[in-house]
């Protein structure tokens, strides 16, 4: 199993000092919760399913794009959305108080 983590103190502290030191990890692990049995840092991530490319992670300290986001992922099929009822939906409009 392979986990994405995206260190956004090394993004904050990259921003206020210039630098550009990777900050997407790709941890592997067992199974889910477990220790990790090694990271990797870079600044892409590739996604590949049967050798076949289908998402990438992007850190771009230099070009952040026009909402100001320096890390993203780029998927390249389609992709299925969900929320779960734990909390509000920031894009579900909320109640107004009467």
């Amino acid at each position: 199993m392979h986990i994405i983590h995206v260190n956004g103190r090394t993004i904050h502290r990259n921003a206020i000092n210039g630098t550009d030191f990777p900050i997407i990890a790709c941890v592997t692990a067992d199974e889910p919760r477990a220790m990790p049995t090694g990271n990797v840092y870079g600044h892409t991530v590739d996604m590949h399913v049967g050798g076949e490319l289908v998402g990438r992670f992007v850190y771009d300290n230099d070009n952040p794009l026009p909402c100001g986001a320096r890390v993203w992922c780029e998927l390249y099929d389609s992709v299925e959305v969900k929320v779960t009822n734990d909390g509000p939906n920031r894009n579900q409009r909320r109640p107004t108080k009467s």
